[in-house]
Protein backbone atom coordinates (compact mmCIF):
# COMPACT_ATOMS: atom_id res chain seq x y z
CA UNK A 1 0.00 0.00 0.00
CA UNK A 2 1.04 3.56 -0.26
CA UNK A 3 4.37 4.55 1.70
CA UNK A 4 2.34 7.89 2.82
CA UNK A 5 0.90 7.23 6.65
CA UNK A 6 -0.60 10.86 6.04
CA UNK A 7 -3.34 9.56 4.49
CA UNK A 8 -4.98 7.31 7.04
CA UNK A 9 -4.93 10.61 9.15
CA UNK A 10 -7.35 12.70 6.57
CA UNK A 11 -9.76 9.90 5.83
CA UNK A 12 -8.41 8.63 2.98
CA UNK A 13 -8.31 4.24 2.46
CA UNK A 14 -5.66 2.65 0.94
CA UNK A 15 -6.48 0.51 -2.47
CA UNK A 16 -4.70 -0.69 -5.70
CA UNK A 17 -5.49 0.87 -8.78
CA UNK A 18 -5.40 -1.48 -11.73
CA UNK A 19 -3.56 -4.26 -9.38
CA UNK A 20 -0.21 -2.52 -10.26
CA UNK A 21 -0.37 0.87 -8.01
CA UNK A 22 -0.85 1.64 -4.47
CA UNK A 23 -3.03 4.85 -4.18
CA UNK A 24 -5.18 6.47 -1.84
CA UNK A 25 -8.78 7.19 -2.52
CA UNK A 26 -10.69 9.53 0.01
CA UNK A 27 -14.35 8.87 -0.08
CA UNK A 28 -16.32 12.40 -0.28
CA UNK A 29 -20.25 11.96 0.14
CA UNK A 30 -20.35 15.44 -0.94
CA UNK A 31 -18.57 15.49 -4.26
CA UNK A 32 -20.78 14.57 -7.41
CA UNK A 33 -18.11 13.55 -9.49
CA UNK A 34 -15.46 11.05 -9.47
CA UNK A 35 -12.17 12.74 -9.40
CA UNK A 36 -8.56 11.45 -10.42
CA UNK A 37 -5.09 12.92 -10.11
CA UNK A 38 -3.14 13.53 -13.81
CA UNK A 39 -0.13 12.39 -11.42
CA UNK A 40 -1.79 8.79 -11.16
CA UNK A 41 -2.11 8.45 -14.48
CA UNK A 42 1.52 9.23 -15.34
CA UNK A 43 2.73 6.06 -12.57
CA UNK A 44 -0.19 3.85 -14.44
CA UNK A 45 1.55 4.99 -17.69
CA UNK A 46 5.32 4.42 -16.79
CA UNK A 47 4.14 0.66 -15.14
CA UNK A 48 3.47 -0.04 -18.56
CA UNK A 49 -0.90 0.61 -17.92
CA UNK A 50 -2.81 1.39 -21.30
CA UNK A 51 -5.73 3.39 -19.73
CA UNK A 52 -8.93 4.13 -21.36
CA UNK A 53 -9.46 7.75 -21.28
CA UNK A 54 -11.17 9.36 -23.49
CA UNK A 55 -11.16 13.31 -24.04
CA UNK A 56 -14.25 15.56 -23.10
CA UNK A 57 -15.52 17.66 -26.07
CA UNK A 58 -16.04 20.38 -23.92
CA UNK A 59 -13.81 21.36 -20.87
CA UNK A 60 -15.44 20.84 -17.73
CA UNK A 61 -15.03 23.11 -14.44
CA UNK A 62 -15.98 22.16 -11.21
CA UNK A 63 -16.24 24.23 -7.80
CA UNK A 64 -16.23 23.29 -4.09
CA UNK A 65 -12.82 20.69 -4.29
CA UNK A 66 -9.92 23.10 -4.45
CA UNK A 67 -10.07 27.05 -3.85
CA UNK A 68 -10.40 27.67 -7.39
CA UNK A 69 -12.36 25.99 -10.09
CA UNK A 70 -11.04 23.09 -11.51
CA UNK A 71 -10.83 22.32 -15.09
CA UNK A 72 -11.39 18.85 -16.34
CA UNK A 73 -10.56 17.81 -20.12
CA UNK A 74 -10.50 14.20 -19.92
CA UNK A 75 -12.47 11.02 -18.36
CA UNK A 76 -10.55 7.77 -17.52
CA UNK A 77 -11.85 4.34 -16.24
CA UNK A 78 -9.94 2.66 -13.47
CA UNK A 79 -10.11 -0.37 -10.92
CA UNK A 80 -9.88 0.24 -7.40
CA UNK A 81 -9.64 -2.99 -4.79
CA UNK A 82 -9.55 -2.12 -1.09
CA UNK A 83 -8.37 -4.47 1.43
CA UNK A 84 -11.44 -5.20 4.00
CA UNK A 85 -11.73 -7.41 6.98
CA UNK A 86 -13.98 -9.53 4.76
CA UNK A 87 -11.52 -9.78 1.65
CA UNK A 88 -10.97 -7.75 -0.70
CA UNK A 89 -13.23 -5.16 -2.66
CA UNK A 90 -12.99 -4.15 -5.92
CA UNK A 91 -14.62 -1.45 -7.74
CA UNK A 92 -14.30 -2.08 -11.33
CA UNK A 93 -14.67 0.37 -14.55
CA UNK A 94 -15.07 2.90 -12.09
CA UNK A 95 -15.57 6.53 -14.30
CA UNK A 96 -13.25 9.66 -12.82
CA UNK A 97 -12.81 12.68 -14.33
CA UNK A 98 -9.29 13.64 -14.82
CA UNK A 99 -8.70 17.13 -12.47
CA UNK A 100 -5.85 18.94 -14.37
CA UNK A 101 -4.13 20.63 -11.57
CA UNK A 102 -4.65 17.88 -9.80
CA UNK A 103 -6.34 17.62 -5.82
CA UNK A 104 -5.38 19.68 -3.24
CA UNK A 105 -3.00 18.59 -0.20
CA UNK A 106 -4.67 15.99 2.27
CA UNK A 107 -7.15 14.54 -0.44
CA UNK A 108 -4.85 11.67 -2.37
CA UNK A 109 -5.05 10.28 -5.48
CA UNK A 110 -8.55 9.72 -6.05
CA UNK A 111 -11.65 11.25 -4.93
CA UNK A 112 -14.84 9.28 -4.72
CA UNK A 113 -18.20 10.75 -5.44
CA UNK A 114 -21.14 10.48 -4.12
CA UNK A 115 -23.18 8.24 -6.24
CA UNK A 116 -20.28 5.72 -5.45
CA UNK A 117 -20.64 5.92 -1.94
CA UNK A 118 -24.60 5.17 -1.84
CA UNK A 119 -23.91 1.99 -4.11
CA UNK A 120 -21.55 1.04 -1.86
CA UNK A 121 -23.92 1.61 1.24
CA UNK A 122 -23.27 4.60 2.50
CA UNK A 123 -26.73 6.31 3.31
CA UNK A 124 -26.96 9.86 5.96
CA UNK A 125 -30.05 8.90 7.15
CA UNK A 126 -28.84 5.23 8.46
CA UNK A 127 -25.46 6.81 9.99
CA UNK A 128 -27.67 9.25 12.42
CA UNK A 129 -30.28 6.79 12.86
CA UNK A 130 -27.39 4.43 13.89
CA UNK A 131 -25.32 6.71 15.98
CA UNK A 132 -28.65 8.22 17.89
CA UNK A 133 -28.97 4.18 18.81
CA UNK A 134 -25.69 4.57 20.45
CA UNK A 135 -26.50 7.99 22.19
CA UNK A 136 -28.58 11.04 21.65
CA UNK A 137 -26.07 13.82 22.55
CA UNK A 138 -22.44 13.75 20.70
CA UNK A 139 -20.00 16.81 22.14
CA UNK A 140 -18.61 17.74 19.44
CA UNK A 141 -16.75 20.77 21.09
CA UNK A 142 -13.10 18.39 21.15
CA UNK A 143 -13.10 17.94 17.57
CA UNK A 144 -10.36 20.15 15.58
CA UNK A 145 -10.80 20.26 11.99
CA UNK A 146 -7.68 19.44 9.89
CA UNK A 147 -5.76 22.56 9.00
CA UNK A 148 -6.17 22.95 4.83
CA UNK A 149 -8.71 22.01 2.88
CA UNK A 150 -11.80 22.00 4.92
CA UNK A 151 -14.71 20.01 3.85
CA UNK A 152 -17.84 17.77 5.02
CA UNK A 153 -16.74 13.59 4.99
CA UNK A 154 -19.03 11.15 6.18
CA UNK A 155 -17.99 7.54 6.88
CA UNK A 156 -20.28 4.77 8.37
CA UNK A 157 -18.40 3.16 11.15
CA UNK A 158 -19.22 -0.42 12.85
CA UNK A 159 -20.54 0.26 16.44
CA UNK A 160 -20.18 -2.58 19.17
CA UNK A 161 -23.14 -3.68 20.95
CA UNK A 162 -22.98 -3.14 24.15
CA UNK A 163 -25.36 -5.86 26.16
CA UNK A 164 -28.17 -4.30 28.64
CA UNK A 165 -26.50 -4.58 32.61
CA UNK A 166 -27.68 -6.79 34.97
CA UNK A 167 -29.99 -5.50 37.31
CA UNK A 168 -26.70 -5.80 39.43
CA UNK A 169 -24.39 -3.73 37.78
CA UNK A 170 -27.72 -0.98 37.31
CA UNK A 171 -27.45 -0.54 41.29
CA UNK A 172 -23.31 -0.28 40.70
CA UNK A 173 -23.41 1.89 38.10
CA UNK A 174 -23.76 5.28 40.07
CA UNK A 175 -21.03 4.82 42.40
CA UNK A 176 -18.84 4.09 39.81
CA UNK A 177 -19.49 7.16 37.38
CA UNK A 178 -19.03 9.31 41.04
CA UNK A 179 -15.65 7.54 41.65
CA UNK A 180 -13.99 7.96 37.70
CA UNK A 181 -16.07 11.22 37.43
CA UNK A 182 -16.23 13.42 41.06
CA UNK A 183 -18.15 16.01 41.03
CA UNK A 184 -15.86 19.49 41.67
Amino acid sequence: MPEDSAGQKTGSLACRVNGVLAAWAKPDSGAEISVVTPHLLQELRAKGQWLQCRDLQQWESIKGIAAAPMVLKQEVKLDLRFDTINGGLTLKNLTCWVASDGLPPGMGDILLSEGVMERLGYNAQALLDQARSVRDVYDMDEDVAPPGVRSVLAYAAATTIHPEPTPEEKELQPDEEQRCFPDI
